[in-house]
């Protein structure tokens, strides 16, 4: 393809004479030279082979390029805006950073490699697009064939499904838009035009959102009654220390008890002199009387009295008695006598 840039007599600014391939309805191709001025109106350059061309800065507005063939063209700051027809056009590797497309279509394009950046997308019509563009402007995406950006005109696309979290829908058109089963969490609806759109996904958004913030208030909740909770348990940590601590000093007093009663209970059981030596029970119901014991010389039953005094149950010693202390009172032998200084305990035996 030959590109030339004329300059003709009394213009301001050249022309570009383009040398372009069509193709007919029968089928062939045919070779023709087009002039297109910087600014040139309602040109029909439907099925163009424009590959490679130097368009920069050139103003097509209305120009009908559906299906032309402008891969690789240098289309930098490029007035393609006010409805330019662009649907089913080949953009691949097309550099169309600053170019203005303001309500152009772009149904169908090929944008693979497509330089779109810094690029005015506002009310641009799209879908079916093919390719991932090299770049793209601010806040602007590609989702199943549709641009997604600010002021994107997509009135009746299908985007049942996709995932549009995060996106800038802003002051969109999205009259009779199927939104259903998308997500769209985090998605910008400012000022959109919405129309008949199934936002029926933004509305369970919008419950889940109310019921997350109810949540999360009953979360706060719980964590302050938590923090009581905690706030008590630390007050019952400190009773449980002080009668941890008291119930160790109950245990103390008990052992020294328990070693007080083994201490008694080992000196009971261990005689510390032999006429310490106690009968018992048995040994002494087994006694029975018997009137041979203690006759004497004249055959009377004579018994004979031994009285023992002690301090402390250990030692006992021989206590003294007298005639004056024995006497008989109602039938019963009655001994009286004065108890030694500091005697507590007495013991008798009998012979």
């Amino acid at each position: 393809m030959v590109v030339e840039i004329q300059k003709q007599d009394g213009e301001p600014e050249p022309s570009r004479c383009l040398t372009a391939h069509t193709r007919s309805s029968q089928g062939q191709i045919s070779e023709e030279s087009i002039s297109i001025p910087r600014l040139s109106q309602w040109a029909n350059l439907a099925g163009a082979d424009l590959s490679g061309a130097n368009l920069e800065n050139v103003r097509l507005y209305f120009a009908n390029l559906s299906g032309a063939n402008l891969s690789g063209a240098d289309l930098h700051s490029a007035d393609l805006g006010h409805g330019v027809d662009l649907s089913g056009a080949d953009l691949s590797g097309a550099d169309l950073s600053e170019a203005d497309l303001h309500l152009a279509n772009l149904e169908g394009a090929d944008l693979s490699g497509a330089d779109l950046s810094e690029a005015n997308l506002s009310e641009v019509r799209s879908g079916g697009i093919s390719g991932t563009p090299l770049v793209l402007p601010a806040n602007w995406s590609l989702t199943g064939g549709y641009l997604i950006g600010p002021q994107a005109d997509l009135s009746q696309a299908d985007l049942s499904g996709a995932d549009l979290s995060g996106a800038d829908l802003s002051e969109a058109n999205l009259t009779a838009t199927n939104l259903s089963r998308a997500n769209l969490t985090g998605a910008s609806f400012t000022r959109a035009i919405r129309g008949t759109t199934d936002l029926s996904n933004l509305v369970e958004i919008t419950t889940m959102k109310t019921q997350i913030t109810e949540q999360s208030t009953s979360i706060e909740s719980n964590q302050n009654e938590i923090s009581e909770l905690k706030t008590t348990m630390e007050a019952f940590s400190v009773q449980l220390a002080q009668l941890n601590t008291q119930i160790g000093d109950l245990q103390g007093a008990v052992a020294l008890r328990d070693a007080r009663i083994e201490s008694l209970q080992r000196a009971l059981a261990t005689p510390t002199d032999p006429d310490d030596v106690r009968f018992t029970e048995d040994q002494i119901r087994a006694m029975s009387a018997d009137y041979t014991i203690g006759l004497n010389d004249a055959g009377n039953v004579q018994m004979k009295f031994n009285l023992f005094a002690s301090e402390d149950l250990n030692t006992f010693a021989p206590l003294t008695l007298n005639p004056d202390s024995v006497s008989v009172v109602d039938g019963s032998i009655c001994l009286e006598f004065a108890p030694e200084d500091r005697a507590a305990f007495f013991r008798f035996s009998v012979e």
